[in-house]
């Protein structure tokens, strides 16, 4: 979000959104923030799933008599 914010085209329409849909403003950015959440988790989660991987081929053996 920092470095979206950083351009001045993207703030310019985020400060519009809030002015003119201020009623929709607010769950606008608890969605924006749930979303960036999920993702941010759903990385961690493909971070755990690559070290497993990982881990698995440093076994040869193992990693060999996958198909």
């Amino acid at each position: 979000m920092e470095f979206i914010w950083q351009d001045p085209q993207y703030r310019a329409q985020f400060e519009a959104l809030a002015t003119q849909h201020e009623a929709d403003f607010y769950e606008y950015c608890n969605l924006l923030i749930n979303d960036m959440n999920k993702l941010l988790f759903e990385g961690l989660l493909a971070l755990e799933e690559i070290k497993n991987f990982e881990d698995l081929k440093e076994d040869q053996y193992a990693w060999s008599q996958l198909d």
